[in-house]
Order: C-alpha cells, then sequence, then structure tokens
C-alpha cells in the first residue's frame, strides 16, 4: 500500500490547532461544571448546617416533653429503661410468643 493510500484511508489528518481548541473547548466546559458542582455542593451542607442549628432547639424541646432526654443523672446501668420505647432496638427486636401472628401454610 502506497503513503498516499494509508493516509486517505484513516482520513484526513487533523490540524494541530483543531486538537489544541478542542482540549481548550473540553476543559473549559468542564472547569464550568466542576465549579458549578463545588459551588453547590457547599451551599446545600451549609443550607443543612444552618437548618440544623435552627431546629436543634424545637427538637430538643420535643424530646424532652416526651420523657425522651432527662436533665437528672444516667441510670446505674446506663441504658434504657426495662420495657421502655427503647428496649427492643426501636422496636424491631424478636417477637414474644404472644405476639406471633398466624402461623403460614407450609407449602406442599
Amino acid at each position: 500500500m502506497s503513503a498516499t493510500a494509508s493516509s486517505l484511508a484513516l482520513g484526513p489528518p487533523l490540524a494541530a490547532g483543531h486538537l489544541v481548541a478542542a482540549d481548550a473547548a473540553f476543559f473549559g466546559v468542564f472547569g464550568v461544571f466542576v465549579v458549578a458542582f463545588a459551588l453547590l455542593s457547599f451551599l446545600t451542607v451549609r443550607w443543612a448546617l444552618r437548618r440544623d442549628r435552627a431546629r436543634r432547639p424545637e427538637w430538643l424541646q420535643r424530646q424532652q416533653q416526651r420523657g425522651r432526654f432527662s436533665d437528672g443523672p444516667p441510670r446505674a446501668g446506663g441504658g434504657p429503661a426495662p420495657g421502655g420505647p427503647s428496649s427492643r432496638a426501636n422496636g424491631h427486636g424478636p417477637r414474644r410468643p404472644d405476639q406471633r401472628g398466624p402461623r403460614r401454610r407450609q407449602p406442599g
């Protein structure tokens, strides 16, 4: 195969100027997206922290009204009261025999 045939088979060679312009355009657009992502991430985190700081006293007051937090000394065992709302890992502990529902039919 001759040199002209091989260069035509691969297409016309690109000028170096086109590659530089394409790279510059890509890096410019990509840079804009990176800056936008960083800015939106910062604004989101800042908004969440401000909202948490503003709403935390209200949440603590609601928890104290429900009796979940007390200002008294901690219990001797350090854990929740027996049979209390947190004694079964947020209510998702094993069921007692009197709490079981109907038995499922066995296949077959």
